[in-house]
């Protein structure tokens, strides 16, 4: 099974403000200009400013003031910029740059502003690519829960690993041991997307292998998977990429969004029984993005032009029928600024 095409091809579009209605419809109130090919968004833990993740001008990262609706725009260091996180005590913006197999650490002002850049990690296994050589392919980064709150994994698609590195204190990235290295064994998995549940364990969806995994971390850093199950058991053709996966309010189901089957996977993450639930129709085709505000699952289906909602119960994790909620050509990610 091969993977989708690279995110530095999928650029396209542009950037909507809306609001969210009391019913979860979402009303354009403004387009964003100078934004050309957006990949991902985020939004600052204080509501106050927005991040774009953008392939345009050899890789991008634009800030939008919520208020002003002002844009600046920064190198994001490396070729399509795919993912955006921010540092626990919300001094460090972290981009991974997908086709440019690199991570850059950038400096947050008060209140959320793009300061410099601090870092530029080049990852391994990028140039030369001689026969065998395998570039990395950064997607994904997430601080682990607890401790100093500078414990940073990464998704390595590229390499079927995911890495561990350590946010030092003068915003530079120091490799770690630990992580989740290839075993070598059976096909390529391809971690694309982390979150965590309620216990402590890493969900991870697996993109070449169409799973999910459940992983444990232990005290020094290594990770092992607990579980894996099916990503979808209704794939076309056999054709299936797991993409966004994301947890529950209270970490206790993870949802998985399926490109191919069009489907959103429920989990349940209980420590000691952790399964599926159920699959449920995303409302639209190729489920691009996902997230989850207020007991409801947003999906950005990009290939119908549409983002939907689907109600999360939140006894038994199941989904509601979708509903569309937004009419926009190729929705690629979806973030909802907090209402201050």
């Amino acid at each position: 099974m091969q993977p989708p095409e690279d995110p530095g091809k999928q650029g396209g579009g542009r950037v909507l403000l809306c609001r969210i209605t009391q019913d979860s419809k979402l009303v354009v109130e403004a387009q964003l200009p100078g934004v050309s090919q957006p990949l991902f968004t985020l939004v600052h833990p204080d509501g106050g400013i927005i991040y774009i993740a953008d392939v345009a001008d050899g890789g991008t990262i634009h800030t939008v003031d919520v208020l002003s609706r002002r844009i600046q725009s920064f190198p994001s260091g490396g070729q399509a910029p795919c993912h955006l996180t921010i540092s626990e005590d919300r001094s460090t913006l972290l981009c991974a740059n997908y086709s440019g197999s690199s991570l850059s650490v950038h400096r947050l002002r008060v209140g959320g502003q793009l300061g410099h850049r601090t870092a530029l990690v080049e990852l391994d296994g990028v140039e030369p690519l001689d026969a065998g050589a395998v570039a990395a392919r950064p997607h994904h980064l997430e601080f682990a829960r607890g401790g100093n709150g500078r414990e940073l994994f990464v998704t390595d698609l590229g390499r079927d690993v995911i890495l561990r590195f350590s946010l030092e204190q003068d915003g530079t990235l120091h490799t770690m041991k630990g992580g989740l290295p290839d075993d070598g064994n059976g096909p390529a998995r391809g971690p694309r997307s982390l979150t965590w549940d309620a216990s402590g364990y890493l969900w991870c969806a697996e993109e070449r292998s169409s799973t999910v995994s459940r992983i444990h971390r232990h005290n020094d850093g290594l990770l092992h998977r607990t579980h894996t199950w099916p990503a979808s058991s209704i794939a076309r053709d056999g054709l299936n990429y797991p993409g966004q996966i994301v947890s529950s309010a209270d970490g206790r189901f993870v949802y998985v969004a399926n490109r191919g089957s069009d489907t959103i996977a429920a989990y349940n993450t209980e420590r000691d029984d952790p399964r599926p639930v159920d699959e449920f129709w995303c409302g639209g085709r190729w489920p691009a993005s996902l997230i989850q505000q207020n007991g409801v699952l947003l999906v950005a289906n990009r290939d119908s032009n549409e983002v939907s909602a689907l109600l999360i119960d939140p006894k038994h994790g199941t989904l509601s029928a979708p509903r569309a909620v937004l009419s926009v050509h190729r929705p690629s990610s979806i973030a909802v600024v907090p209402v201050v």
